[in-house]
């Protein structure tokens, strides 16, 4: 598997902070009956791609 991650913290404003963050993820699967199940038919093939996009927020004191 690989993955990537991109995270990016704004400026904090008083006790909140937002932190955005992309991840990209290569998983590959070859054992036998390994795989990921794929389209509406649901058929095994051997590797997956995933793009994931997050937003975090943190309120509070530290």
């Amino acid at each position: 598997a690989y993955t990537v991650t991109l995270k990016y913290k704004f400026l904090p404003v008083a006790s909140h902070t937002l932190v955005a963050s992309v991840e990209y993820r290569y998983d590959r699967s070859t054992g036998p009956g390994g795989g990921f199940f794929k389209g509406p038919d649901n058929i095994l093939v051997p590797d997956q791609h995933l793009l994931i996009f997050a937003l975090n927020w943190y309120f509070g004191n530290k």
